[in-house]
Formats: C-alpha cells, structure tokens, sequence
C-alpha cells in the first residue's frame, strides 16, 4: 500500500516495511510485525513528525 499524506509518502512493503518518504528520500523506516491500513500508516506519519519536534527541543 502506498498513501500521500502531510507531503509526505508512505508506504508498505510485502515485508511490511514501512518507508516514509519526502522528495525522493527516505526519512523514516520500520518493520512491522503486520499490514497497515490507511488510518493506521497515517498515525506512522504523525509519530515521525511528532519524533522529529521532540529531537528540535
């Protein structure tokens, strides 16, 4: 599966990787342990950009 969301890309892999991406780079990765729905890469997204608030503090 693969969504835009919030600019971004995020995909999953038949290996449930999950890959975010934003202009042609990947800034995220995982390893899922099952498929993601659309809601669920979404709340993906929203925990990376949420990581990347906390590490600006």
């Amino acid at each position: 599966m693969k969504i835009k969301y919030k600019g971004y890309t995020i995909s999953q892999a038949s290996n449930n990787h999950v890959m975010i991406i934003k202009e042609k780079e990947v800034v995220f990765h995982s390893s899922m342990t099952k498929k993601l729905n659309e809601e669920q890469l979404k709340k993906q997204l929203d925990f990376y950009l949420m990581l990347i608030d906390e590490i600006k503090l």
